[in-house]
């Protein structure tokens, strides 16, 4: 049991050091700009990053990367709603035409993976 629970250890050392390794890589973006450095953290945020032991900076660039995929989630949804509109404005013209939906996209240089 005693190698069972230093093979766990190990584990946790080294996925603390991935995790210092991708944080400090994160610090060092372009976006990553000083000014986001000294912004704080919210307090909720704060204290899961105090409890994993994780630097100052740490903390900023943890913060910094939820930041950026917060916004990139927040941008897809704004491309799929405009998207589901745009789909359902096709549908209508393709329903007033009588004609089928791909032949109304084919029309305006569209295909079913745009």
């Amino acid at each position: 049991m005693n190698s069972s629970t230093e093979t766990r250890k190990s584990r946790i050392s080294s996925t603390q050091e991935q995790l210092s390794d991708a944080l400090r890589q994160i610090s060092q973006l372009p976006s990553f700009s000083t000014e986001q450095q000294s912004m704080t953290p919210p307090a909720s945020s704060l204290n899961a990053d105090t409890s994993l032991g994780l630097s100052g900076e740490e903390q900023a660039a943890l913060h910094h990367a939820n930041h950026v995929f917060a916004r990139h989630i927040s941008l897809l949804k704004e491309y799929n709603n405009i998207k589901d509109v745009a789909m359902g404005m096709l549908s209508i013209l393709a329903e007033k035409q009588g004609r089928r939906l791909t032949e109304v996209m084919k029309e305006y240089g569209l295909n079913e993976e745009d």
